[in-house]
């Protein structure tokens, strides 16, 4: 069976909303999907150590691992990198603070006279 990261993705982010690591929870189907797929990437999942299952059955999971945690902390945007994205455009747009001095310096000299 051919691997559909998307579909690990789908499946990692159901168990993160939905599963709060006490009670195992029966993993259900992903729209667009087959069962087997669905119980193939799982599988992969739990062996790469990014979901935790019940012993009795793969297909009822109690929650993600902390290295399914961070994985997808990985790929989300952090909370620093937004902020940062956030006050560069209040500086001015696209143009970064270092050039923008820049500009002002040869705006300064240029009135001066030089």
């Amino acid at each position: 069976m051919r691997r559909e990261k998307e579909l690990e993705l789908k499946i990692l982010l159901e168990i993160e909303e939905h599963c709060d690591g006490r009670r195992p929870r029966m993993m259900g189907g992903v729209e667009g999907y087959s069962e087997d797929q669905v119980e193939y990437h799982l599988r992969l999942l739990v062996n790469a150590g990014y979901v935790e299952t019940s012993k009795s059955s793969m297909r009822f999971v109690r929650g993600l691992t902390l290295a399914g945690h961070d994985y997808l902390d990985s790929i989300r945007p952090s909370e620093l990198a937004v902020r940062i994205g956030q006050s560069r455009s209040r500086v001015g747009g696209g143009v970064t603070v270092p050039l923008s001095c820049r500009v002002g310096e040869r705006r300064a000299c240029c009135s001066v006279g030089e």
